[in-house]
C-alpha cells in the first residue's frame, strides 16, 4: 500500500525549525527565559561569591547566605537594628542636684528676734512680723548679689549664689549679719529659674527650653512638657545628648523598658524625629510593594501575610529569602566566618527560609524584620519548563495560521 504524504496545506514538514527551537532551549537549561529575580540555585554559591580585588568578575557583590533556623533567630531576636536603634541610655543615677545659678532671680526675706535691730525700727509699723523683704535680685554674670550691710573682707555685701543650694545662701548671710542683725534669720525663695535649662527639640508639639526643677524629671515626664511628640511611638526615635555623647531608643523602649527613662540632667538636649520605616516585597508574591511598618517589631510571616501571601502558581516555597546588611558581630555570634569581609562594615547577607517544612513556617513567625529589608520569593523552575511549553505554543500556533 502507497504512503501518503501529509497535506501541505498544514505545513508539518515546516516545522522542523521549531523542533530545533525547542531543543535549543533545552539544551540551553531555560536560561534565557523571563524571570522575576534569582533562582533558587544562584543563592548555593555564596561562599565562593567573595571578590578579594585581585581577580574574578569584581561586577559580583559578596554576600554570605545563613539558613534560618531556631539558633539563627534566637540570635536575631537578641540583636537590636544598627540603623534604627543605635543605644541605651545607661545613666542610672539619682536626680540632678538643681543649683542656683547664673541668670536665676531670688528673694531674700530676713528675719530678725525683735524690732529696734538692723533692718526692723523700734516702733514697727511696717508689718505684723519682724521681718524684711528685700527687692528681688537677680543673679550677674560673675555669680554674686549683694545684700546691704553684710559686707565681709571688703567685697561690699557681694553674695556667692551661683552653683550653691538656698540653704547654703541663707547660712552664708546669717552668718555675715550675726553681729549686726538681731538674731537674724534668712529665707532665700527662688523666684525665677534661668539657668539649669534642658531643651527638647524636633517633632514635639511645643519644642523649647525648659527649667529643671528640684526633685527631679524623668524623660517621658520632659516629652509631656512640651506637649508631647507628633508621631506613634513605634517610628519616634528619642535622641539624648550629654556632655558631648548621645544615645538614641524608640520612643516604644522607653515606654516598655523603665530602665531607659532615665532622669533629665542640666544641660541635656532631647532631640524627637520621626523616621518611618520600610520593607520591600518582591518575587513570587500576590503583589510586590514597599510597606510600612505598622508596629514596633514585624515578622517576616507578618510581612508576607501583608504582600498577599505566596503567589500559588509562581512561588517556590523552599526558597523565601531575606536581603539584609547585617552587623557582623551579630553573624560572627551564628558562626558565620566572615574573615574576607571588612568587619567595620555591614555585611551584605541572605537569610534563606524553606517553607515546604513546618519548622519554616515556626521560624517566620519569630524572625524580627529591620527596616529596609527586602523579601524575595523565587520562581519555582517548572515555571521555565511552563513558559518555555507557552512560547512553544505560540510558534507552532503563528506557523499554523501561516499555512
Amino acid at each position: 500500500m502507497k504512503c501518503i504524504p501529509p497535506p501541505k496545506s498544514l505545513g508539518f514538514w515546516r516545522l522542523s525549525h521549531v523542533y530545533v527551537f525547542f531543543l535549543v532551549f533545552l539544551l540551553n537549561g531555560c536560561g534565557a527565559l523571563p524571570t522575576l529575580g534569582p533562582r533558587p540555585g544562584s543563592f548555593s554559591s555564596a561562599s565562593e561569591q567573595h571578590i578579594d580585588g585581585d581577580g574574578g568578575d569584581e561586577g559580583n557583590l559578596p554576600f554570605v547566605l545563613v539558613d534560618v533556623n531556631r539558633k539563627t533567630v534566637e540570635r536575631l531576636l537578641g540583636a537590636e537594628d544598627a540603623e534604627y536603634f543605635k543605644g541605651a541610655f545607661t545613666d542610672r543615677g539619682p536626680p540632678a542636684d538643681v543649683l542656683l545659678g547664673v541668670g536665676d532671680t531670688i528673694r531674700i526675706t530676713i528675719f530678725e528676734a525683735g524690732p529696734g535691730g538692723l533692718f526692723i525700727p523700734a516702733s514697727n509699723s511696717i508689718n505684723n512680723g519682724n521681718y524684711v523683704t528685700l527687692p528681688d535680685q537677680e543673679v550677674d554674670q560673675t555669680g554674686f548679689v549683694t545684700i546691704p550691710y553684710a559686707e565681709r573682707k571688703g567685697d561690699r555685701g557681694l553674695v556667692k549664689v551661683h552653683g550653691r543650694r538656698p540653704s547654703e545662701v541663707q547660712h552664708d548671710i546669717e552668718e555675715r549679719l550675726m553681729n549686726r542683725a538681731i538674731e537674724p534669720q534668712v529665707i532665700v525663695t527662688l523666684v525665677k529659674r534661668t539657668s539649669n535649662l534642658y531643651s527638647i527639640i524636633g517633632d514635639v508639639n511645643a519644642p523649647g527650653r525648659f527649667s529643671l526643677a528640684q526633685g527631679g524629671l524623668r524623660i517621658l515626664d520632659a516629652l509631656s512638657t512640651a506637649g508631647g511628640p507628633k508621631s506613634n511611638d513605634y517610628n519616634t526615635l528619642v535622641t539624648l545628648e550629654r556632655s558631648g555623647n548621645s544615645a538614641t531608643t524608640r520612643l516604644s523602649t522607653l515606654l516598655t523598658q523603665s530602665e531607659n527613662n532615665i532622669f533629665i540632667q542640666p544641660g541635656d538636649v532631647i532631640a524627637v524625629k520621626k523616621e518611618e520605616r520600610y520593607y520591600n516585597v518582591l518575587g513570587a508574591t500576590r503583589t510586590n510593594n514597599r510597606i510600612a511598618f505598622d508596629g514596633e517589631n514585624l515578622t517576616v510571616a507578618d510581612a508576607l501575610a501583608k504582600a498577599g501571601g505566596l503567589n500559588n502558581d509562581l512561588a517556590e516555597p523552599a526558597t523565601v529569602v531575606v536581603f539584609r546588611r547585617e552587623d557582623p558581630k551579630t553573624l560572627e555570634a551564628m558562626g558565620v566566618k566572615i574573615a574576607t569581609f571588612k568587619e567595620a562594615e555591614p555585611i551584605p547577607t541572605v537569610y534563606r527560609i524553606n517553607f515546604t517544612e513546618p519548622s519554616g513556617m515556626f521560624l517566620a513567625q519569630k524572625m524580627p524584620l529591620r527596616s529596609n529589608d527586602v523579601i524575595y520569593v523565587s520562581e519555582h523552575p517548572f515555571n521555565d519548563a511552563t513558559k518555555l511549553l507557552g512560547a512553544l505554543r505560540d510558534v507552532l500556533l503563528i506557523k499554523l495560521i501561516d499555512n
